[in-house]
C-alpha cells in the first residue's frame, strides 16, 4: 500500500526508510515525489541514494516534472544534483512541456556548479529540452578547457542543433580527448552532416596522429577512426610525415601494445625513415605478432627493403644481438641477418665483432658463452681458436658442445688433439660434436681416436664416428686396413664399411696385401679374439695367400 510505504519513508529506523525508498523506485507515482525529495536530505547516505534512484525511475512522469523543476533551486547541492538527474530521465517524452521550459534558468545555474556530476546532469537536461537560451552558456562551457564534462556539453549542443555551435564543435573535435571528439562528431552530424569533409576538420590530423600511439587502447582506436573519417588519405599528408619522429619514439620506448599499434601506421605512411628502426625492432621485440606486423610494414614501405642502405646500415648493430639474453631475440636476429645478407658471416662487420664475441666466451651465463661460440663458428675467424680451445674445457656441457662445433667449422688442424680428448667427454652431445668436428677437419691424426669412438655404447655415436672416418677418406686407408686386425668386432665391421665407401677396390690395394703376413701370424696368437679378428680380416681381403692360411687354421681347429 502506497500510504504505508510513504509512512515508512519517515520512520526513525534507517533500514525501513531505505526499504521504502527502494520500493517506490518500482511503484512510485507523483504522490511520492515530495516525500522522495524530502528523503534526498536524509541523514543516511544509502537512503538518499535510493531516493534519487526512485525519482529517476518515476513512472507517473507528467505530474512529477513540476515538483522536480521546483526542486532544482534546493539549498543542498546533493539534492539539486539528484533532481537534475531525475529530471533528465523524465525529459525523454516531456522535453517540450511548459514545466521543462521553466527548468532552463535553474539548469543554467547548475551548469556552473562546482560539482562535476551536477554540471553533467544539467548539461544533459538542457540538451533534452532543446531551448536555444542554453546555446551560449553551453558554448562557453565547451570552450573552457578546464571545464568538465565537455563531452556532455557537446552532446547537448548537438541535440539543440543550433548552427552557432558548428565552429566551436569543430574546434572541440581538434582535441586529444577521444570521448570529447566522439561527442563533438556526433553533435556535428546533427548540425552539419558534411562537416567531416571540411578543411577545419582536416586541421585535426596533426592532433590525431600522436594519439595513434597513446598508452590508452581506446584513445588509439578513436584516433584511428577519426583520422579515417576526416581524410582517408591522411597517411599521405605532410602532417603524417612530420609525425614520424614521434612515432619512432613510440616504437622504441612504448609498451608492447603501443609497438604493435604503431607498426601498421609506418606501413601506411610508407616513409623510408622507418626502415632502419623497424629492422632493429624486427630482431629485438619478442612478440611474434609484432614481428609479423613489422615484416608486413617493411614490405609496404619498400618490397626490397632488405637490400636498402638503411637496412644494411643496421648490420653491425644486429650482430651484437646474436649474444642477446633472450633466445627469441637471438633467433630473430639470425633470421633478419640472413634476410639482409646470406653471407653476413663473411662480412667486414662480422669480423669486427670477433673481439667482443671472444669476450662473450667468458660471460657468467653459460648459454651466452655457448651463443658466442656458435656465432664465432659462423664467422670462422682464426683469432677465435685459442679461446675456443679453452672453451672445450668449460664446466658447462652446452659450452663445450658449441665450442667443438665451432672448431669443426673453422677447421684448423691445431684443434685435432683437443677434439680427440673431447671424444672422452661424459656428455653425449659433446662427444658427437667432437666426432663431427674431426670429420670436418679431415686430419689423419684423428683416425685412431675415431676408431676408438666406434666402440661407443651408443649406436648414434658409432654412426657419427663412421661418417667422420669416411670424410677423412683416402688418407685413412692404411689405418683402416690395420683395424681389420682389431679384436673388437665393432671396429672390424666399421673398418670394412668405411673401406667399402672410400675405395671399393681396397682389397687389391698395396696396404691390404701388405697386411696379409701380419694377419696370418695373428692366427697363431693365444688370444681367441685376436685369432678370430685375423681370420675375419683374411676372409675379407681374400687372395691365395690368405686362403691358404685360412685352410691351415681350419684344419688345426678340426
Amino acid at each position: 500500500m502506497l500510504w504505508w510505504t510513504l509512512r515508512q519513508l519517515r520512520s526513525e529506523d534507517p533500514k525501513k526508510r531505505l526499504d521504502a525508498a527502494k520500493e517506490l523506485r518500482f511503484s512510485g507515482t507523483a504522490r511520492a515525489v515530495e516525500p522522495l525529495l524530502a528523503a534526498l536530505e536524509d541523514e543516511d547516505w544509502y537512503v538518499r541514494q535510493a531516493a534519487g534512484e526512485a525519482l529517476w525511475h518515476m513512472k507517473d512522469a507528467p505530474q512529477a516534472i513540476g515538483p522536480l523543476v521546483a526542486a532544482l533551486d534546493h539549498k543542498l547541492e546533493d539534492v539539486r544534483r539528484e533532481v537534475a538527474k531525475a529530471l533528465y530521465a523524465r525529459l525523454t517524452d516531456y522535453a517540450t512541456s511548459s514545466a521543462a521550459k521553466r527548468a532552463v534558468p535553474s539548469l543554467l545555474t547548475l551548469l556552473k556548479s562546482e560539482h562535476y556530476d551536477t554540471r553533467r546532469e544539467a548539461a544533459g537536461a538542457l540538451g533534452m529540452i532543446g531551448d536555444t537560451r542554453a546555446v551560449e552558456p553551453l558554448l562557453a562551457a565547451l570552450k573552457d578547457g578546464s571545464y568538465g564534462p565537455r563531452n556532455s556539453v557537446a552532446q547537448a549542443l548537438g541535440k539543440i542543433g543550433d548552427a552557432r555551435a558548428r565552429e566551436p564543435l569543430l574546434a572541440a573535435f581538434n582535441n586529444q580527448d577521444g570521448a570529447l571528439r566522439a561527442s563533438a562528431a556526433e553533435a556535428l552530424d546533427r548540425i552539419d552532416p558534411k562537416w567531416a569533409t571540411s578543411e577545419a576538420a582536416k586541421r585535426a590530423i596533426p592532433t590525431l596522429l600522436p594519439l595513434l600511439v597513446d598508452e590508452s587502447s581506446s584513445e588509439r582506436e578513436w584516433a584511428a577512426r577519426d583520422l579515417e573519417r576526416v581524410d582517408r588519405n591522411w597517411a599521405k599528408s605532410d602532417a603524417a610525415k612530420q609525425a614520424i619522429p614521434t612515432l619512432l619514439t613510440a616504437l622504441k620506448n612504448g609498451d608492447i601494445y603501443v609497438k604493435i599499434a604503431v607498426v601498421p601506421v609506418f606501413g601506411k605512411i610508407a616513409d623510408p625513415r622507418a626502415v632502419g628502426p623497424l629492422v632493429i625492432a624486427l630482431a629485438v621485440v619478442e612478440s611474434k605478432s609484432f614481428r609479423e606486423a613489422a615484416a608486413e610494414a617493411l614490405d609496404r614501405i619498400d618490397p626490397h627493403w632488405a637490400n636498402s642502405e638503411a637496412a644494411k646500415a643496421k648490420l653491425p648493430t644486429l650482430l651484437g644481438f646474436l649474444v642477446h639474453e633472450s633466445s627469441i631475440v637471438r633467433g630473430a636476429t639470425a633470421e633478419v641477418l640472413d634476410r639482409l645478407d646470406s653471407n653476413w658471416a663473411r662480412s667486414e662487420a662480422a669480423k669486427q665483432q670477433v673481439p667482443s664475441l671472444v669476450v662473450a666466451l667468458k660471460h657468467e651465463k653459460p648459454y651466452l658463452r655457448a651463443a658466442a661460440a656458435e656465432v664465432l663458428g659462423k664467422i670462422a675467424d682464426a683469432r677465435a681458436m685459442e679461446p675456443l680451445l679453452a672453451a672445450l674445457k668449460d664446466k658447462e656441457s652446452m659450452v663445450r658442445r658449441a665450442a667443438a662445433e665451432t672448431l669443426g667449422k673453422i677447421a684448423d688442424a691445431q684443434a685435432v688433439e683437443p677434439l680427440a680428448v673431447a671424444l672422452s667427454d661424459k656428455d653425449e652431445d659433446v662427444r658427437r660434436a667432437a666426432i663431427e668436428a674431426l670429420g670436418r677437419i679431415g686430419d689423419a691424426r684423428a683416425l685412431e681416436p675415431l676408431l676408438a669412438a666406434v666402440m661407443d655404447k651408443r649406436s648414434s655415436m658409432r654412426d657419427a664416428a663412421t661418417t667422420a672416418l669416411v670424410k677423412i677418406g683416402a688418407d685413412s686407408l692404411e689405418t683402416l686396413v690395420g683395424a681389420l686386425n682389431s679384436k673388437e668386432w665393432l671396429v672390424r665391421r666399421a673398418a670394412i664399411q668405411i673401406l667399402d665407401q672410400i675405395n671399393p677396390n681396397w682389397r687389391e690395394s698395396a696396404a691390404a696385401q701388405a697386411a696379409v703376413p701380419y694377419l696370418v701370424a695373428a692366427l697363431e696368437e693365444k688370444d681367441a679374439d685376436v685369432r678370430q679378428a685375423a681370420m675375419h680380416a683374411l676372409q675379407t681381403i681374400g687372395g691365395p695367400v690368405a686362403q691358404e692360411a685360412l685352410d691351415r687354421f681350419n684344419r688345426k681347429a678340426v
